[in-house]
């Protein structure tokens, strides 16, 4: 069916998404605040991804289900096993691979960009990894000019 086809365009234009959101986030010029809208942006792709799948699948059950109605009205059950007509099965297994493709790359992303963002500090002493104080905490969000 196109929608299933049209799935597994979305899982890889997600890859992509991914791989440009992870290379902005190992640019020189990317702050601390910067990764972390970066991370955001990779949990709004891979939620958006999966969400558009699940839709398809949807869809394409509701086209089953009258396909099936279909078959049942013109053709009896001889004439359904000799052509092999059904529209019942559903055929998860490939939505449930590519959603899970989503998830784990997704995941991996996120986490590889928050270990980047986040100092190796304890929660307590954030302020002074950063310089100390307020003026410390704001590189967080703005990136420091040379």
């Amino acid at each position: 069916m196109f929608l299933k086809r049209e799935q597994v365009q979305i899982t890889y234009y997600t890859w992509l998404l991914l791989a440009a959101l992870y290379v902005l986030s190992r640019s020189e010029t990317a702050s601390q605040g910067n990764k972390l809208i970066l991370a955001a942006g990779v949990v709004l792709v891979g939620a958006l991804s999966i969400s558009v799948v699940v839709i398809f699948q949807l869809s394409m059950n509701r086209f089953r289900k009258r396909l099936n109605a279909v078959h049942q009205t013109y053709f009896t059950e001889r004439d359904r096993k000799a052509l092999h007509l059904d529209a019942q099965s559903q055929h998860l297994l490939v939505t449930v691979l590519l959603i899970a493709v989503c998830v784990v790359a997704s995941i991996f992303t996120f986490s590889v960009i928050v270990a980047n963002a986040i100092p190796n500090c304890s929660l307590a002493e954030l302020g002074t990894c950063y310089g100390g104080g307020i003026k410390g905490l704001s590189q967080l969000f703005y990136a420091p000019k040379s």
